[in-house]
């Protein structure tokens, strides 16, 4: 037939290559840090060092823009951007061949196969089909042939057709004509395939070749504003590429909770480890507890880390929670503890009986009458007279301490059991908090540890208590309230939290909630976080580098900037807080739309993320709490009418 495929095409970068940086660029961002570190740079000009990145750019930018006005579009090429640099900053011209035998070399280093794309040209050749590789590249010839071979020695053997080398470029459509002539082959008769949907899209289809576009792994919206954002960070090229790579990698069956480890908890949680590791080193600290649950995958990532680094420093997962430790550690001369107790548990007055171990009508019932209906909300007055009581009553406190009295000895016996408490080389790792179940553990281990403890927290949160026999060291501050519960979406463990202990053949054990884990989900979950946090160990080169822009950036989008994928995802994750375990946030229905319209209650632990999940009907419906009060008054008078 005459229009018979004759002729396949592939582009190179971006289709069958990719980096380990986000962008392109990133690989300035790397050189410039090699720059300012490697001692084979020391006399360079200290502008260079510093400006690397803006230099590179700017260099390629005004040759391409002197190529469109005066060689009519031809490409630029590595020899001609460094001799422009050179000029700008006087360079010598061994520095100048240094400097671009940099990149080349970075380059190389950074180089990740796009194996699908790979398989497919390796299956056209097999069959007998005539395959070449086209690309619009600066690099010289011989570099890019050696990225080929490294990728796969079939790929060495193909004809490649490279801008650098030839001048012309796909982006102009003369590449095409130009291969055209070479190979002899109509336009009609030719399949092109390619990442860019211009220059190997349209600009293919426009002249007749059959072009595919290649959909590579596009960057997930809150990763396009933090690159934005810190450009020319190199710890956040090579962490969104690495995020990037392993969503494109990735063909299992759980993509999305994979996907989320990757792209979200290994980022968010990495540089916390990385500072663990500084931390510990710099205090001689050489053990380390991980509290359950939100312990789980960190005490992962942290194994990994310490293997990969060689330190002599042991880890063991803790059971423990707020409903094991609380109660328990109060007792009738410790006050302050009792204080923060109290204060703690206000914050949830829906859930206080549960707090004090009462049933409702049973709390209710020792309340003085203006202050019974507390579930339903306080006014401030209401609420400070509700915690007086609480403070002064002392037959409450002298309950609840004898209520837990065997709890409390199980509870010591089990810390006994687990911890080394030779010397006080030892901390004990959480996620957030205000410190009081940290205080709590404190007081426990008086019993038999008189020194202060140390607690390490990723972060804190804005109700902060004072510590108590404590040091919390803090990696953050969480500005907003919500921010932890977040962030425990993403360090869920396997099992339901610690209600308490209990002896099993002499040993003190952790009695566990009975609850469903999706463990295939949060399997593939913890993998896209470990295979996140072994390549960012693997790049020993920036790999103790601990930087804080990722934490800020994609906190923010889960607090605010939510999308509907990842409110989807994590809407449906089993949570607790101080209660039973629930989705987080569920689609409202329109029943629980109307209640929240009309009570300004939601069943649903944000109402962000249950938002953006509901249909549009439900989202218009919500839209009218912005409506003045006296409206929704009205509107609410008329629905109990009818």
């Amino acid at each position: 037939m005459s229009d018979e495929i004759r002729l396949y095409s592939y582009d190179v970068f971006d289709t069958l290559l990719t980096r380990k940086v986000a962008r392109p660029t990133g690989i300035f961002t790397l050189m410039q840090e090699r720059l300012k570190n490697d001692p084979l740079f020391l006399d360079f000009p200290a502008s260079l060092k510093t400006n690397f990145f803006n230099y590179r750019v700017d260099s390629e930018y005004r040759l391409r823009c002197l190529s469109r006005k005066y060689n009519f579009g031809f490409d630029v090429n590595l020899d001609s951007i460094y001799e422009d640099i050179r000029r700008t900053l006087s360079l010598t011209l061994s520095q100048t061949i240094l400097l671009k035998d940099l990149e080349i070399a970075i380059e190389s280093e950074n180089i990740v196969p796009i194996k699908a794309n790979i398989d497919k040209i390796k299956a056209l050749v097999a069959s007998g089909k005539k395959v070449v590789l086209i690309s619009d590249m600066y690099l010289p010839f011989s570099v890019v042939k050696s990225f080929l071979a490294r990728l796969d020695p079939l790929l060495n053997t193909l004809t490649l057709y490279l801008s650098s080398e030839v001048g012309f470029m796909k982006a102009t459509k003369q590449m095409y004509k130009y291969v055209q002539d070479k190979e002899k082959v109509s336009f009609k008769e030719w399949e092109h395939v390619g990442d860019n949907k211009h220059a190997d899209y349209n600009n293919a289809l426009s002249l007749g070749i059959k072009a595919k576009l290649y959909n590579f792994m596009k960057l997930e919206s809150y990763e396009e504003r933090l690159l934005n954002s810190h450009p020319k960070s190199f710890f956040t090229q090579l962490s969104v590429g690495c995020s990037r790579n392993l969503r494109l990698a990735n063909t299992g069956a759980n993509s999305n909770m994979y996907d989320l480890g990757a792209s979200l908890g290994g980022p968010l949680f990495y540089p916390f480890i990385l500072w663990l590791l500084e931390q510990t080193k710099r205090r001689g600290i050489t053990r380390l507890y991980f509290i359950a649950r939100d312990g789980y995958i960190l005490k992962k990532m942290m194994d990994m880390a310490i293997e990969s680094k060689g330190l002599k420093i042991d880890t063991k997962y803790i059971y423990g929670s707020r409903k094991a430790w609380r109660l328990p550690a109060l007792s009738i001369d410790n006050t302050k503890l009792y204080e923060q107790f109290v204060e703690s548990y206000l914050r949830n007055l829906k859930n206080l009986h549960a707090g004090f171990n009462m049933i409702k009508s049973e709390f209710i019932s020792i309340l003085p009458k203006g202050l019974k209906k507390y579930y339903k909300g306080l006014s401030l007055k209401k609420l400070q007279d509700l915690k007086d009581f609480l403070l002064s009553n002392a037959s409450l406190l002298a309950r609840l301490v004898e209520v837990s009295a065997d709890k409390r000895k199980l509870v010591i016996r089990y810390l006994r059991e687990e911890l080394d408490l030779s010397d006080d080389n030892f901390a004990f790792i959480d996620l957030d908090g205000a410190g009081l179940t940290q205080n709590a553990l404190a007081c426990l281990l008086q019993d038999f540890f008189s020194k202060p403890i140390k607690c390490f927290y990723f972060a804190s949160t804005p109700g902060i208590f004072t510590m108590i026999n404590t040091e919390h060291i803090y990696f953050h501050a969480f500005r907003r309230g919500d921010s932890g519960i977040l962030l425990e979406l993403l360090t869920r463990a396997p099992h339901g939290q610690t209600l308490g202990y209990r002896l099993k053949d002499g040993v003190c054990i952790p009695i566990l909630e009975n609850i469903k884990v999706n463990k295939d989900g949060l399997e593939d979950y913890i993998k896209g976080v470990l295979d996140y946090t072994h390549i960012m160990l693997e790049n020993k080169a920036y790999k103790s580098f601990v930087s804080q822009d990722i934490l800020e950036s994609y906190v923010r989008f889960l607090s605010t900037d939510i999308d509907k994928k990842h409110a989807e995802i994590l809407g449906d994750i089993k949570h607790s807080y101080m209660g039973k375990e629930t989705s987080f946030a569920p689609k409202f229905s329109f029943y629980s739309a109307l209640k929240y319209l009309l009570s300004q209650k939601a069943d649903t632990e944000n109402v962000l993320y249950s938002k953006i999940r509901s249909n549009v009907f439900i989202r218009k419906m919500l839209s009218l709490r912005s409506m003045p009060i006296r409206v929704l008054k009205k509107l609410k008078r008329s629905a109990f009418k009818t």
